[in-house]
C-alpha cells in the first residue's frame, strides 16, 4: 500500500509524493489523451456531482460513479488507463484514497474482467535488490536500508522517500524517523523517513521484510510505459538546461536519440523529414507539449515494430547489468546519496545537485550553438561517445544503443559492452570460455 503521504495524479491516477507531484501533473496535462479527455467532458457538459454512498467504485480507478454513468466511465477509464491505475490495476477504499491499495477495490477489480496487458513483477530481481540492501543479512530491513532501496527503485524520484535534511523534521507534524546512511570516509547523511517506512512495516515491528516490501511495492510501482514517460520528460528538462522551454532542432534530435536509442537512424529520418510538423506553433523549436505529442507518436511506431526476441534480448540485457551492478560498491552521487551504478544516472538527471551546463560544439567559432551534449567531460552524467557511431549517450542509453549498433557495424558476439567504471560503457574483445 502506498504512503498516506502520496497522493494521486487527478489525470493518469499514478500516485506521487509531494516532490514529484506538481512536476508530474505539469507533464501529465500535455498528454493527448488528457487534451482529448477534457474536451469530451467539456463538449458533453459534463458535471460530476458528489458520489452517494451507495454508488458503485470503478474497478480501473476507485472512484464512485452513478449506476447508469457506471458503465460508461468503465469502458473509458479502462481506454485511457489500459493497465489500471498506476499501471497496476485495481481501486482502493475511497476515491483517490488509498487508490492501489489492497482495500474494499480489489473485490470489483477482479470482476471487472480484462482491463490490457497486465505487468508482474520479478520477484527474484526485487530478492536481489534486497539482499544486497540487507546489509547484515538478517532477512530484514532497517530504515536506512529500506531508504536506500526505495532510492534504486525509483532513482528520478529520490526525493519521495524522505529524502530531505533532518533538519526540516523539526516543523513535520507527523512522527519521523531520524537516519543517518554512511557514505564512506566517515561521512553521512542524515534522512528523515516521515510515514513511508511505517506504510510498509505493517507489522510494526521496526522492519520491514520481504513480502512487507513486495507487498509495499505493489502499491506505488509504475508500469513500464508510465516509467519511460517520466524519464523521457526528465530527460526534456536535462536537454533544456537553460530553461528557454524549447529545444532546438539538434537539441531534440539529440534527446530522442536517448530516449530511443536502438532507433538513432530512424530518429534521424524522422526529424529531417517532420521537424516542422513537431514544431506545431512554427517556432523553430520544440516545446515539452510538443514533445510529448511526437514521443507518444514514436514510441507507438517503434513499439509496434518490437519482436518478441529484440524484448527478450533487451531484457536480458539489463538483466546482465544489474548483476554486474550488484557486484560493484554503491556510488555516491553529488547529492550525497548512494546508488547502484546502473541507477544512479537516472537519478542524476533530476538531482538538483547534478545540473547540467551546455558546452559549445566542438571546433565551432564563438557563437557557435551549445548543448549539454558538449559541457564537461568530468560533469555528473558526461556524454559517452559511442565507438562505432561516434554518437554520444547518456551513460546508462550507451549499453542500450549499442546492441543495436554492433548489429548494424556487423561486430560479431565476440564483442560486448563492459561497465567500467560503474558510469560508462565501453566495448572490448573478449574470447569465450577464457577466464
Amino acid at each position: 500500500m502506498p504512503p498516506p503521504s502520496w497522493k494521486p495524479c487527478p489525470h493518469c491516477g499514478q500516485q506521487f509524493g509531494a516532490s514529484s507531484l506538481k512536476i508530474h501533473v505539469e507533464r501529465c496535462t500535455a498528454r493527448a489523451e488528457f487534451a482529448a479527455e477534457h474536451q469530451l467532458r467539456e463538449e458533453e457538459g459534463f458535471s460530476r456531482p458528489a458520489p452517494l454512498p451507495d454508488w458503485p467504485k470503478c474497478c480501473n480507478c476507485g472512484e464512485q460513479y452513478g449506476p447508469t454513468a457506471i458503465k460508461a466511465h468503465e469502458k473509458r477509464c479502462k481506454r485511457l488507463r489500459p493497465n489500471g491505475a498506476n499501471g497496476s490495476s485495481g481501486g482502493g477504499a475511497d476515491a483517490f484514497d488509498g487508490l492501489f491499495g489492497l482495500g474494499d477495490g480489489a473485490p470489483q477489480a477482479r470482476d471487472c474482467g480484462p482491463r490490457g496487458k497486465a505487468e508482474t513483477l520479478d520477484l527474484d530481481a526485487l530478492r536481489a535488490l534486497f539482499n544486497f540492501f540487507d546489509v547484515n543479512k538478517d532477512g530484514q530491513l532497517a530504515p536506512a536500508e529500506f531508504g536506500q532501496l526505495c532510492h534504486q527503485m525509483m532513482p528520478g524520484r529520490a526525493a519521495d522517500f524522505g529524502a530531505e535534511p533532518a533538519l526540516e523534521a523539526k516543523n513535520a507534524v507527523v512522527p519521523t524517523v531520524p537516519v543517518s546512511l554512511s557514505l564512506g570516509g566517515g561521512a553521512t547523511l542524515s534522512l528523515t523517513l516521515k510515514k513511508e517506512f511505517a506504510a510498509a512495516d505493517l507489522d510494526g515491528n521496526g522492519a520491514i521484510d520481504f513480502d512487507e516490501f513486495v507487498q509495499y511495492w505493489r502499491g506505488i510501482a509504475q508500469s513500464a510505459d508510465s516509467a519511460a514517460f517520466d524519464d523521457a520528460c526528465a530527460m526534456f528538462a536535462l536537454f533544456d538546461a537553460d530553461k528557454s522551454g524549447e529545444l532546438d532542432r539538434h537539441e531534440f534530435l539529440g534527446l530522442l536519440n536517448q530516449v530511443f536509442p536502438e532507433h538513432c537512424d530512424e530518429n534521424e529520418r524522422h526529424v529531417a523529414a517532420e521537424f516542422a510538423a513537431a514544431d506545431s506553433d512554427g517556432s523553430d523549436g520544440i516545446s515539452l507539449s510538443e514533445f510529448i505529442g511526437y514521443y507518444s507518436r514514436l514510441k507507438q511506431l517503434y513499439d509496434a515494430a518490437d519482436s518478441a526476441d529484440d524484448a527478450a534480448e533487451r531484457a536480458a540485457e539489463a538483466a546482465a547489468r544489474r548483476e554486474a551492478a550488484l557486484a560493484q560498491s554503491l556510488i555516491r552521487c553529488a547529492c550525497g546519496l548512494e546508488f547502484l551504478a546502473d541507477t544512479i544516472a537516472q537519478h542524476q538527471r533530476t538531482c538538483t545537485a547534478c545540473v547540467p551546463s551546455k558546452g559549445p560544439a566542438p571546433g565551432g567559432a564563438d557563437g557557435a550553438r551549445k548543448s549539454i551534449e558538449y559541457g564537461p567531460a568530468d560533469a555528473p552524467n558526461a556524454f559517452v561517445p559511442c565507438s562505432l557511431c561516434g554518437r554520444t549517450f547518456l551513460p546508462d542509453r550507451l549499453p542500450v544503443h549499442m546492441r543495436v549498433c554492433k548489429k548494424k557495424h556487423g561486430v560479431s558476439n565476440g564483442c560486448r559492452e563492459t561497465m567500467t567504471d560503474g558510469m560508462s560503457a565501453s566495448v572490448g574483445q573478449y574470447t569465450e570460455g577464457a577466464a
